[in-house]
């Protein structure tokens, strides 16, 4: 209901009784960053692919479909084929659930992975911007149109075959790292909806994650 209230859509939530909702928790240090998380999304495989085949006029209204590697590589395939001619957005999560994203990188628009992530999906190391660069047009050889990293305190690095470029923002006191990237990429894909130019959607984006790191959880 506060979801509701507040404008968010939730006529097409999966809904399952007999499971647990899905759950993240993230151990956070004394100065706010996490040092360790632990999740449960089993629920995600109790949703039977008929389920997604029902939602197909949804799919085929949207602009963007966002989707991350939280499924198994058997579902995200499915939903690749369902949605494989939209602009498809995608978080890789983790780094050991961002490997189930290779075979379908050429279907995927725009991906936002951090430092750990990138390495994973690429087989490439990335210490340096050099490296991060390099991994970065790895993704855009493979088809994927824009890459996004996201590289904590040091900002993002942005790649596509029209622009590359690293971006900071001022540094600010971290009080929470938790959301950070999500608040980044949700707030990057609300300015591309306004048809904004890419350099202010990065600036949405990196606003949108300082206050995040900036709020204190609870």
């Amino acid at each position: 209901q506060k979801s509701k209230s507040i404008g968010i859509n939730m006529d097409h939530l999966y809904i399952n009784e007999n499971t647990s909702t899905s759950m993240y928790c993230a151990f956070m240090n004394k100065d706010g960053d996490m040092e360790v998380a632990a999740s449960d999304m089993k629920i995600l495989d109790s949703i039977p692919l008929s389920y997604f085949d029902s939602k197909k006029e949804l799919y085929e209204n949207a602009e963007i479909i966002i989707i991350d590697a939280n499924y198994s590589e058997e579902k995200i395939a499915y939903i690749i084929n369902l949605i494989k001619d939209k602009n498809i957005y995608c978080d890789p999560v983790s780094a050991s659930k961002a490997v189930k994203l290779i075979p379908f990188l050429k279907y995927i628009h725009t991906i936002k992975p951090n430092r750990i992530e990138l390495e994973a999906l690429t087989n490439m190391p990335c210490n340096t911007k050099e490296e991060i660069e390099k991994a970065a047009n790895r993704l855009l050889m493979l088809g994927t149109k824009e890459v996004i990293v996201s590289l904590g305190e040091d900002g993002i690095y942005y790649a596509s075959n029209d622009l590359k470029l690293f971006k900071s923002f001022k540094k600010y006191p971290m009080v929470n790292s938790t959301g950070a990237g999500d608040s980044f990429f949700a707030s990057f894909i609300k300015a591309r909806l306004n048809n904004l130019p890419i350099i202010e959607c990065l600036e949405y984006g990196l606003a949108a994650g300082i206050i995040a790191v900036s709020c204190k959880i609870g």
